[in-house]
């Protein structure tokens, strides 16, 4: 996957976690502004 290169699946775990707000495992309009 190109997005993911060079992170480790912790960094991006932490990633997702920080910007999923509401924590349902999606990332909507308001969390991604």
């Amino acid at each position: 996957m190109g997005l993911t290169k060079g992170l480790a699946n912790e960094e991006l775990e932490d990633l997702w976690a920080q910007a999923d707000a509401d924590g349902n495992g999606l990332l909507d309009y308001e969390e991604f502004q």
